[in-house]
């Protein structure tokens, strides 16, 4: 039986062509029996329509720049939120995330995708990101990880550009990154004497501080500002140098240290040296190219983001260090693919949709289900498999990596873990 598709809801433009009616209708959030089967590029474009022609040669031009072995005998959008353009329907491949755009000239203005500006993050979507999470969200993403409190030793106080006590600081930001190579050889123990300089209001502006400021933190200081909180916490300042059983005690309890902070920043596009770009007056711009294609009299955006887009993709989703930073803090700001989002223990919103986008969102139950005091082993299993796939420096820090994560979840394990390195 023929599936009997809704035509009070697709404007004329879109009646004539098979493909432009059913990529309208997902679009516009119908759910159709079948996904669209297009088939390979060269049956997609056959019959010369303008109007979906231009988003099937923007996609084998992606393709094709990608330079990954791909089958494109049947291209299909998915029946997937946002729907998924994707280079094979039977065997997976290559994707592309698609949102109608939503702009005040279209004749519907209904999509769920928005066009950006292509220097500058849209640091009101962060700000408002943090207001409805603490203001809607409650408990559920106040210490999900019921860590006992740790105070800071050290915090960075944005507002005074100097290092201060952590005890007269909170609450506080913190910073997750990656050095890089460049950053890594600008690495190193801040001398006690200048730790006591950089403790003098705007201290952290002095040339005496440059050698050890990499850009990130300066950058991370104003995004700190920007969405109204004053204190930060980044491990090159803020772990006590020259006292070797403080800063021990201070690298043991990182992990409590982003669970217990009000967000952390993490920074998945750049190292120390060239993250969090697009704050504008502060760091370059984020030179964003998004994919946008005519369709019709309307526009598709061809997104980054979709389910499992933030747990994977750069060089900081290899570093084992970053795992436990991420995993442990209860609200993320990402910089990732040249775009920003938010994710905490409830909702996960993307800069490149609409503020009430409903899009389905991953979010991992591991930690909460061991946290409930059941020792499922297919739970831990999830958990360390991811940190073991990453890499370290030194394979000596393998247990310092994760050694906050996993104080944490052995609560739940009768005689906590036995460790062999």
């Amino acid at each position: 039986m023929a599936e009997v598709l809704p035509t009070s809801d697709v404007p004329d433009e879109f009646t004539t062509c098979a493909i432009c009616r059913r990529i309208w209708l997902r679009l516009t959030g119908h759910v159709l029996e079948e996904p669209i089967k297009i088939g390979s590029f060269e049956q997609g474009l056959s019959d010369g329509c303008p109007t979906h022609s231009p988003l099937l040669e923007g996609f084998r031009d992606y393709i094709e720049e990608a330079r990954v072995p791909t089958e494109c005998e049947d291209i299909g959008i998915k029946n997937d939120e946002p729907p998924i353009l994707i280079s094979s329907l039977k065997n997976g491949g290559l994707v592309w995330p698609l949102l109608l755009a939503n702009v005040a000239s279209a004749q519907t203005p209904v999509g769920q995708g928005r066009i950006l500006d292509p220097d500058w993050v849209d640091v009101k979507f962060l700000q408002d990101c943090k207001r409805k999470c603490l203001e809607t969200h409650g408990g559920k993403c106040n210490n999900p990880m019921r860590i006992s409190p740790v105070t800071p030793m050290l915090l960075i106080d944005v507002q005074q550009n100097c290092i201060v006590s952590g005890h007269d600081a909170m609450p506080y930001v913190a910073l997750s990154y990656i050095w890089g190579k460049l950053g890594s050889q600008r690495r190193t123990n801040i001398p006690h004497g200048l730790l006591q300089h950089l403790r003098q209001p705007n201290g952290l502006h002095s040339i005496e501080a440059k050698p050890y400021m990499p850009p990130i933190i300066n950058r991370a200081m104003a995004l700190t500002a920007l969405i109204g909180e004053r204190f930060l916490w980044v491990d090159v300042l803020c772990v006590p140098q020259g006292d070797f059983d403080a800063a021990a005690k201070e690298i043991s309890n990182m992990g409590a240290i982003f669970g217990g902070a009000i967000v952390t920043i993490a920074s998945a596009d750049g190292d120390a040296e060239s993250g969090l770009v697009g704050l504008q007056g502060v760091s370059p711009s984020r030179e964003l190219r998004q994919r946008i294609i005519p369709f019709g009299s309307e526009r598709i955006v061809a997104g980054e983001h979709h389910i499992f887009s933030l747990d994977h993709g750069s060089s900081y989703h290899e570093r084992a260090w970053t795992y436990q930073e991420f995993k442990m803090s209860a609200r993320t700001i990402w910089f990732m693919d040249k775009l920003v989002s938010w994710k905490c223990q409830c909702s996960v919103w993307h800069e490149e949709h609409m503020p009430e986008s409903t899009f389905p969102t991953y979010i991992d139950t591991s930690p909460q289900t061991i946290l409930a005091g059941i020792p499922d082993v297919e739970s831990i299993s999830h958990i360390l498999t991811g940190y073991n796939v990453r890499q370290l420096s030194y394979p000596e820090d393998a247990l310092s990596g994760v050694q906050g994560l996993l104080s944490v979840l052995s609560r739940a394990f009768p005689g906590g873990f036995l460790v062999s390195c």
